[in-house]
């Protein structure tokens, strides 16, 4: 369900969407990827149809071992009352930092995933790195809220945090919402930001643009 993933909730004139059955098994349609020849820089775009009312764009930004950018474009099919609701889901613990920015602190952990009973990650084993233990989310056009969700799974042994010697039955959640009024065709765009380092700031400069951290990312036409 939604409610496990980093994603994009949709409610349309107060009733909430998920994607439509047939299309849950297609997952998502990489519409454009490419890299630097440094391979400093890369990004990703992909395309869910039919989420609720509308297509489902997000483009994934990466500045290697630095930060990286999550933009979402969503495309009405309809006209209504839009309210998209962003989640992001980690381990840790965290704080407001601004009202537009969480930090969240995970302790360092070597952890030798080979030595696990379960290794889907990497049957090869691999240690998890130790640093850096801290990051940060930064919101787009709405302030950030903070929950915590219980995940009997999560513990230390099962479930899909098992590689983390440190996690604990909860994940922490943070989430932001935007709302407007569209008509068929308009798109509702939202920019989030993580890096590691405090003091960046999330500004939006148009509809298609957005700064942060000395990086500007400029999307659409």
């Amino acid at each position: 369900p939604p409610e496990e993933h980093n994603t994009l909730s949709l409610r349309v004139n107060g009733l909430h969407y998920r994607p439509e059955t047939r299309d849950r098994g297609a997952l998502g349609q990489i519409l454009n990827s490419a890299q630097t020849p440094s391979k400093k820089f890369a990004v990703t775009r992909v395309l869910s149809e039919n989420h609720g009312p509308a297509n489902w764009v997000r483009t994934i930004v990466w500045n290697a071992k630095q930060d990286f950018w999550v933009i979402d474009e969503l495309t009405a099919k309809t006209d209504g009352d839009f309210l998209a609701e962003y989640r992001w889901r980690t381990l840790g613990e965290f704080k407001q930092d601004t009202p537009g920015s969480v930090c969240v602190t995970q302790k360092p952990d070597n952890t030798d995933v080979s030595k696990m009973r379960e290794n889907i990650y990497d049957p090869a084993g691999f240690k998890c790195p130790s640093a850096p233990s801290r990051f940060y989310i930064h919101g787009g056009d709405s302030e950030l809220e903070m929950t915590t969700q219980e995940q009997p799974n999560s513990s230390r042994g099962a479930g899909s945090y098992a590689f983390y010697n440190f996690a604990k039955p909860v994940v922490r959640v943070v989430n932001s919402r935007q709302q407007a009024v569209l008509k068929k065709g308009d798109i509702l765009r939202n920019a989030h930001f993580f890096n590691h380092t405090p003091g960046a700031e999330l500004r939006k400069l148009s509809d298609h643009a957005w700064t942060a951290n000395g990086q500007t990312v400029l999307l659409g036409n």
